[in-house]
């Protein structure tokens, strides 16, 4: 239950640690480079899913569908 005046409460602190990540260009990539990212990021995925951080999962989750998006159209 929320304190009276302590709408969005405790959502700052989570916004506050969010850090632009650097865009990666997926098409300088060869095919074993993407497939070695992708098994990189998937590890990384699954670790937060089991770690119950489901926003920073699907945060990956779209970054690989970005980068085998990117690897089929380059």
């Amino acid at each position: 239950m929320r304190a009276a005046g302590g709408k969005g409460r405790g959502r700052g602190a989570a916004a506050a640690r969010k850090v632009a990540e650097p865009v990666e260009d997926y098409r300088a990539l060869s095919p074993d480079q993407v497939a070695a990212r992708i098994r990189q990021l998937e590890a990384r995925m699954y670790k937060h899913a089991q770690d119950l951080e489901f926003e920073d999962a699907a945060r990956l989750r779209d970054q690989i569908h970005k980068l085998r998006e990117q690897a089929l159209i380059g």
